[in-house]
């Protein structure tokens, strides 16, 4: 996103870097203005995101999702999503209240059901 607009650009070509990615965009032709895009928002439409299989989800989606115990009751609601490098965590927000679930597929986090919106968890939020 540039000025609050978004501008679309085709990518030409990508390579790994290191632990990050370098792509190569349609109409950015020398380092100046490919500085000018350090720090933008970038988006993909969803319809060219690769599918999923069994098991995986899309952090977009877990977003707004209710978090429920293993006994069904509200924990609060997924705030977003943090790589933390060890696993991801969930930051939920139970009212003011903010602590964050690692999620550790089948050891904690135990059904993710995107038609209800709700994710259920093995976890106490008093470990926070």
């Amino acid at each position: 996103m540039i000025n609050d607009t978004w501008v679309s650009r085709h990518i030409i070509s990508r390579e790994g870097k290191g632990k990050g990615l370098a792509v190569f965009l349609e109409g950015i032709t020398d380092t100046d203005q490919a500085r000018s895009l350090l720090g933008i928002e970038i988006a993909v439409n969803r319809e060219q995101l690769p599918s999923l299989t069994g098991g995986e989800f899309y952090w977009c989606d877990l977003i707004h999702l209710e978090l429920i115990d293993t006994q069904g009751n509200i924990l609060g609601k997924i705030a977003g999503m943090q790589e933390t490098g060890a696993n991801d965590v969930m930051v939920v927000l139970q009212g003011e209240r903010k602590f964050l679930v690692p999620w550790v597929m089948h050891k904690i986090v135990k059904q993710v059901d995107l038609e209800t919106g709700r994710v259920c968890v093995d976890w106490n939020p008093e470990y926070q």
